[in-house]
């Protein structure tokens, strides 16, 4: 099955882009973000790459989306297949064990926050029962009288 011209295209002008970048060590961060700007600027001039990428830069799912510029990319900066995926998912993992400590630690500053709160409560009622004249149980008879 033959592939849709703008796919071709696409991967052509991806695969040109890439030649031109030279750099003695690549980042691949950059890479990545010049392809994609290059992509955006060829598709005022090339309709074919217009419709076969997004306002962004990026191709269009059917043709390969981000997973296509990265794969790209990994190989042009010589690293290992699946650079991007296997950092991006270090990344949520890292932003999950974050969110988990702050939740454990909103946690007990509530939990703090609620002790102080009954310690207060106790030592305004011992203040208080200290002050009160007479018997404490009999209190509402001395208000009465």
């Amino acid at each position: 099955m033959a592939r849709p011209r703008e796919a071709v295209a696409v991967e052509n002008k991806a695969r040109e882009i890439l030649k031109d970048i030279k750099s003695p060590k690549l980042d691949p961060d950059v890479v990545l973000g010049t392809l994609k700007t290059k992509l955006i600027e060829a598709r005022k001039t090339n309709d074919d790459i217009k419709n076969g990428t997004l306002s962004t830069g990026i191709p269009k799912e059917q043709y390969g989306g981000l997973a296509f510029l990265e794969t790209l990319v990994e190989a042009k900066c010589s690293k290992k297949a699946g650079f991007f995926k296997n950092r991006r998912e270090e990344l949520e993992r890292k932003q999950k064990e974050e969110d988990q400590t702050k939740k454990v630690e909103a946690e007990k500053q509530a939990k703090i926050k609620e002790r102080h709160e009954r310690e207060r409560e106790k030592a305004s009622a011992e203040a208080e029962a200290q002050h009160a004249p007479g018997n404490i149980n009999l209190g509402h008879y001395d208000e009465v009288n």
